[in-house]
């Protein structure tokens, strides 16, 4: 389980504000998990199935005129959700922030 507040915003442990190291344990996860299906297949066969459980955020501005809050829900979308929704449904690229 990934506590990504504790990483990118200092919120729960580990307690830091490091973005940088947010984004490398978004990365490193999403590589485990690719790698582990990729075992799974190489064990169970080209059929087997595997998933991953996310807890994606809905996000709303607060006011959807002001371009500002576009834009912050853009970002806060970016590394909340698109970040591991990316990896697991699209080609591999990593979101702009």
């Amino acid at each position: 389980m990934l506590r990504l507040p504790g990483l990118r915003l200092g919120r729960a442990r580990p307690g830091r504000t490091e973005p940088a190291a947010a984004l490398a344990a978004v990365h490193h996860l999403n590589l485990a998990h690719g790698l582990a299906a990729r075992a799974i297949r190489e064990v169970l066969g080209a059929s087997a199935r595997e998933s991953v459980t996310l807890n994606l955020h809905v996000l709303r501005p607060a006011d959807p005129g002001s371009a500002a809050d576009l834009e912050a829900v853009r970002r806060i979308d970016a590394i909340a959700n698109r970040a591991f929704l990316g990896p697991s449904w699209t080609v591999p690229t990593l979101p702009t922030c």
